[in-house]
């Protein structure tokens, strides 16, 4: 019986190791399941690249489908850059205007003010 407490104990105390714990566990799966991923996108081109060169032809429109997205996101976000630097650019002007000294109102202004406070 002592020999199963021993090993109960041996056995928590590796198991409590920080390098085990769920969360370790599970960025390291991550981490490798992303690093599958790419050798496989590597493996892929570099398959593509050889039947290229030995002359096998090969359907193009999954690549130009994804030209096409990127094309597509690269325009996206700069329309939205360009969006933001307009937005920005009109804050700025609209703060430079409120903060700008008022000039005096002319006579004729100040007639016209009257006229329609009169009203």
């Amino acid at each position: 019986m002592k020999s199963f407490q021993s090993s109960s104990i041996t056995l928590k105390t590796i198991l409590s190791h920080p390098l085990l714990q769920r969360d370790s566990v599970d960025a390291t799966l991550e981490a490798l399941a992303d690093a599958n991923a790419d050798a496989q996108e590597i493996s892929g081109a570099i398959s593509i690249g050889a039947d290229v060169a030995n002359g096998i032809e090969f359907d193009e429109s999954e690549l130009e489908a994804e030209l096409a997205d990127l094309v597509q996101d690269v325009t996206r976000e700069e329309t939205e850059r360009r969006k933001e630097e307009d937005e920005r650019a009109m804050r700025t002007k609209l703060l430079s205007a409120c903060s700008a000294p008022q000039k005096p109102l002319a006579r004729v202004e100040k007639e016209e003010l009257r006229r329609v406070h009169a009203v």
